[in-house]
């Protein structure tokens, strides 16, 4: 499972489509699948959430 910003932002922030991510982290968690974020990804996430912080 490849995950991307937006994926994590709805799992984060608690949207709609929070626990379809949250039973995909938990797999993976359990070793049932694989999971991959890229660097640009979670750099991306970080910004935005920092953004909304301040």
């Amino acid at each position: 499972m490849v995950f991307d910003t937006e994926a994590l932002l709805i799992f984060y922030l608690g949207e709609e489509g929070a626990a379809v991510v949250e039973d995909l982290l938990k797999r993976i968690q359990n070793k049932e699948i694989k999971g991959f974020l890229n660097v640009v990804n979670l750099t991306e996430f970080y910004y935005i959430l920092s953004c909304k912080i301040f």
